[in-house]
């Protein structure tokens, strides 16, 4: 990971903007992190909880 990949966690805007610039590491530090709040929140807005499931899934 370009220059995140130190010790002391990189805060979200880092992580963001390395995302926005290519960076792959920082979009799965990113998933890592909130991967379990999207899905609680897909969860509440789709009617079927199969359909927030399988939606999370295609980005795994």
């Amino acid at each position: 990971m370009n220059n995140l990949n130190r010790e002391s966690s990189a805060s979200d805007r880092d992580l963001w903007q390395a995302f926005l610039a290519g960076d792959r590491e920082a979009f799965a530090r990113l998933f890592h992190l909130y991967s379990d709040a999207m899905y609680a929140y897909g969860r509440r807005l789709l009617p079927m909880p199969n359909w927030s499931k399988t939606l999370f899934r295609m980005f795994l």
